[in-house]
């Protein structure tokens, strides 16, 4: 077609195309669950199975380093899908920061009902 890498690049990241390129695929996935008899049943069965199971990792008790990453990488999944995308960096002015104090942690740590004082 005799177009650059960085052309193409460029158009994908520009939001109108994108737009259009999620309305077509949403048009593509109505089409293609209106063409399959049955489809849109077993769409929602699986989404029905998958969140059960998602409800299933997230409740699981076990704290091993695999099981907190696999609870971390679906909370994320979840949020990002709700529409809430992971913090990638965090600003802070150095004048914002306030150092606490040992007391000051203890004293938070008896208003949550944490400290055996």
């Amino acid at each position: 077609m005799s177009i650059h890498k960085s052309t193409v690049s460029r158009n994908l990241r520009d939001p109108l195309i994108r737009e259009e390129i999620n309305r077509l695929q949403k048009m593509a996935d109505i089409n293609s669950t209106a063409c399959v008899p049955g489809i849109s049943e077993s769409i929602q069965e699986g989404a029905y199975k998958g969140a059960k199971l998602l409800i299933e990792i997230i409740d699981d008790k076990r704290t091993d380093s695999f099981m907190m990453k696999l609870k971390a990488n679906v909370a994320l999944e979840l949020l990002n899908r709700a529409g809430y995308s992971p913090i990638k960096q965090v600003m802070l002015e150095s004048a914002s920061v306030s150092y606490l104090t040992t007391e000051d942690i203890e004293e938070m740590k008896i208003r949550a009902g944490l400290s055996t004082r």
